[in-house]
């Protein structure tokens, strides 16, 4: 058994997919030629899976099996009209019918490849609801694979949260919303839904970390940057003496630095500096509203 730390698929997509079997990469690259969105779907909900299993402690074997059937959960795309799949507007009704055929078509395509046989229940699962009111097979509860229960939970948040050819990016808080009434409605699993929270509320630390690294670092640039512009005036009001040429020195500028370029300088990192503030803002409120959101049992 290897140890976590060796393990990095859920980190990255080209380490991931040199995990599969080449056939199934060949399957992989016809899908994203297909249709960016779905690559980016099937990305997406690879990595998602992946930061679940690292939350849930899963073993290395375990970790592996989700993010390839997450990998796989949509291949049966593959067989979906162009014209469908590329579609720049909602579906009708007759389409919406044929598109829910992927999830058949890919357990056959699963089927066809002995090693990834033991994917192609889930893969067909992963729209099913525990209500018995998903497709293609209205499955409820225990007879949904455990696995197409995980996928379900990515797959759904993935899809609200991508920007699409017919919708803009839902926020994370928005989308974690709509999955709770999901939950409420016994459609959806509570433990997975729960795991999901915290990995999106582990991701939203990590980005206001490193925007509160961002805010300092432009703020203590602007620091320097408003210095030379005390320096600068000093010079426009009484011109250029030893003691001002000698504070200049400290700075180190480039040749032709001035008073010009200073003032450049700081409407640029003050915009910088805004918009980071902005985002930092932003998470910080989204943060907010997904820990207001109802808790769940880590149970079914």
């Amino acid at each position: 058994m290897r140890k976590e730390n060796e393990f990095n698929i859920w980190n990255s997509y080209n380490a991931s997919e040199s995990e599969l079997l080449k056939d199934v990469s060949m399957e992989l690259a016809v899908l994203k030629s297909l249709d960016v969105f779905t690559s980016a779907h099937v990305q997406g909900v690879a990595k998602k899976v992946g930061a679940m299993c690292k939350k849930m402690k899963y073993s290395y074997d375990d970790t592996k099996e989700c993010v390839i059937a997450a990998y796989l959960h949509d291949i049966g795309k593959i067989k979906i009209p162009p014209s469908i799949l590329q579609k720049d507007d909602s579906l009708s009704p007759e389409e919406y019918e044929i598109i829910k055929k992927h999830t058949v078509y890919g357990y056959e395509l699963c089927m066809e490849y002995k090693a990834f046989k033991q994917y192609a229940s889930s893969v067909r699962a992963h729209h099913e609801n525990l209500d018995g009111t998903g497709y293609p097979d209205g499955l409820k509860e225990d007879e949904i694979p455990e696995m197409a229960k995980l996928l379900k939970v990515a797959d759904v948040y993935d899809a609200l949260v991508q920007k699409r050819q017919y919708k803009d990016v839902t926020k994370s808080s928005e989308a974690l919303r709509m999955m709770s009434n999901d939950v409420k409605n016994g459609k959806m699993s509570r433990y997975y839904f729960e795991v999901l929270v915290l990995v999106i509320l582990d991701e939203l630390y990590e980005k206001n970390t490193a925007y509160e690294l961002t805010i300092l670092k432009y703020q203590n640039e602007l620091a320097v940057l408003r210095e030379l512009e005390k320096i600068y005036k000093e010079i426009y009001d009484k011109g250029l003496n030893s003691k001002l040429e000698k504070k200049l020195k400290k700075f180190e500028l480039a040749p032709g630095y001035d008073m010009s370029t200073n003032a450049s300088m700081i409407l640029n990192k003050q915009k910088l500096l805004d918009r980071d503030k902005a985002m930092y803002e932003s998470i910080q409120e989204e943060i907010k509203e997904i820990k207001g959101l109802k808790k769940y049992k880590m149970n079914d």
